[in-house]
């Protein structure tokens, strides 16, 4: 069987049979995406092939998977000249993913994306992301996955692995998470920490510490049991890390100490203490900073 659907200069084809057995292909070549939604403008393409059997009885899959591949460029978004004036811009975006259709939990998934900026009448081509990368593959008897964000003024990095996969209970060791900034140094995590989850809210984790190079109390901790949850920080440079992503006209630098705890057996209730040993903040406009 075969279906195509063109709309502009982009264009969508579907060819395969389904049955008990099935062998299904969608490719899309949308070389003007804002002819199918106006805000978003750029390419894409991707394939879709899926193929396999069907459980009867169960009316599911016996053995079947699926394999995708999508790239796009020069992505941009941006509302409406009335309603806005940033433009969000991605130079690339690429996803692989192998997903067992009789085992969905066992997917395997490379991202990679490039070069996120943000543009508007008041600032240029503010780097949001320079490079993102999400890869989570087989290996021996179970799933690592790495996570890693880029941007000129921090990076983070994370490492998990799953021996056994499933959406009911499972147990995930976190083997590595880092964040590094020029200004507030390396943390990393102490030790690695096995999470045991159970589905749709229960998990419990040992205490799990953040902790930093440069100073030596620095450090966040984090534990849950069951249904509660209690953590704690001590000199977390908090908003040094998110001054990447705030306005240039502002400028924070400070830590934040404090404790909190979380309990959600029946409905969520949050307990949180902050304090704040030093704050600087500094505004500048029309040339001109203003610290406060």
């Amino acid at each position: 069987h075969n279906a195509k659907l063109n709309v502009g200069d982009n264009q969508i084809d579907l060819t395969g049979e389904w049955n008990k057995t099935f062998n299904l292909t969608l490719n899309g070549k949308l070389s003007r995406i804002e002819q199918l939604y106006k805000p978003l403008s750029g390419q894409i393409n991707f394939s879709l092939n899926s193929q396999g059997s069907l459980d009867i009885e169960s009316n599911g899959f016996d053995q079947a998977g699926s394999n995708l591949t999508l790239k796009a460029e020069q992505l941009k978004y941006q509302k409406s000249a009335i309603q806005s004036n940033e433009v969000f811009s991605l130079n690339s975006f690429k996803l692989d993913a192998t997903v067992p259709l009789h085992k969905p939990e066992w997917t395997n998934v490379n991202l990679i994306a490039k070069d996120l900026t943000q543009d508007s009448n008041t600032q240029q081509n503010k780097n949001l992301c320079s490079r993102l990368e999400l890869n989570r593959q087989k290996i021996q008897k179970g799933l690592e996955s790495k996570f890693k964000i880029t941007h000129p003024e921090i990076s983070i990095n994370a490492q998990t692995f799953e021996s056994s996969p499933s959406f009911k209970q499972q147990k995930i060791v976190l083997n590595r998470l880092d964040i590094t900034q020029p200004l507030t140094g390396n943390w990393h995590l102490k030790k690695p920490s096995t999470v045991d989850w159970k589905a749709p809210y229960q998990f419990n984790a040992p205490e799990t510490c953040l902790n930093s190079d440069q100073k030596k109390q620095a450090q966040f901790c984090f534990e849950a049991q069951n249904n509660q949850a209690k953590w704690s920080l001590q000199s977390l440079p908090f908003f040094n890390w998110i001054q990447p992503w705030l306005s240039e006209s502002v400028n924070l630098q400070g830590s934040l100490n404090g404790e909190g705890s979380a309990n959600w057996k029946h409905d969520l209730n949050l307990q949180q203490t902050l304090t704040l040993p030093q704050i600087d903040i500094t505004i500048t406009e029309q040339g001109y900073k203003i610290p406060i």
